[in-house]
C-alpha cells in the first residue's frame, strides 16, 4: 500500500437505523478499505468514522463489530 496516494478521499455518508445500505462499485474502488475502516482493521489516517455520532476509535472493536452486519460479495453457502 502506498500511503502518498490514499485509497479512499472525501467519503461522506449516513446509514439510517433500521435501513439497508449497499456499497457497489468498480474492482479497486475501495469498497473493502472502507469495510475494514469501519470495522476497526484499520484506524484512518485523516477524517472520522463515526456510528451515532460516537468516532469509532472512542468505541471497542468489540461494541463496533456488534453493530454492523456485512453479506460479502463472494458468500458461500454452507449445507
Amino acid at each position: 500500500y502506498d500511503r502518498r496516494r490514499p485509497a479512499l478521499r472525501n467519503i461522506s455518508f449516513e446509514c439510517p437505523p433500521g435501513t439497508t445500505t449497499a456499497f457497489v462499485g468498480e474492482s479497486g474502488g475501495g469498497k473493502s478499505t472502507l469495510f475494514r475502516h469501519m470495522f476497526r482493521y484499520y484506524d484512518c489516517d485523516e477524517g472520522s468514522i463515526e456510528l451515532d455520532g460516537h468516532n469509532v476509535k472512542d468505541l471497542t472493536i468489540a461494541s463496533v463489530r456488534r453493530h454492523i452486519g456485512v453479506v460479502p460479495q463472494d458468500t458461500a453457502l454452507f449445507n
